[in-house]
C-alpha cells in the first residue's frame, strides 16, 4: 500500500526542507517507509510513503526479540534482491 502527501505553496528552500522532514518524520513512527519527493507546480511537492511490512517499533517494544529477528531477516531479504 503507498500513502501520498502533498506540501503546497512552498516559496523558500529551507521552508520545504523543514516541512518535509516533519512529514517523513512523524510518518515513519506510524509506520510508513519514505519511497521519494518530487517538485510539482506551483511551489509543492508530492512525498510518497510505502507501508512498512515489519511492525514499527515503539517504546515498550525496544528490546522486543521478535522485533529484531523480523527485522534483520526483512533486511537479508532485501539485500538479496
Amino acid at each position: 500500500m503507498y500513502r501520498t502527501e502533498v506540501i503546497s505553496n512552498v516559496f523558500t528552500a529551507q521552508e520545504k526542507a523543514s516541512k518535509m522532514e516533519s512529514i517523513i518524520n512523524k510518518l515513519e513512527l506510524e509506520g510508513w517507509i519514505f519511497v521519494n519527493a518530487i517538485n510539482a507546480s506551483w511551489f509543492s511537492v508530492v512525498l510518497t510513503f510505502k507501508q512498512n511490512p515489519v511492525r514499527r517499533l515503539t517504546e515498550d517494544s525496544k528490546f522486543d526479540s521478535k522485533y529484531f529477528k523480523d527485522k534483520i531477516n526483512y533486511v537479508v531479504k532485501e539485500v538479496k534482491k
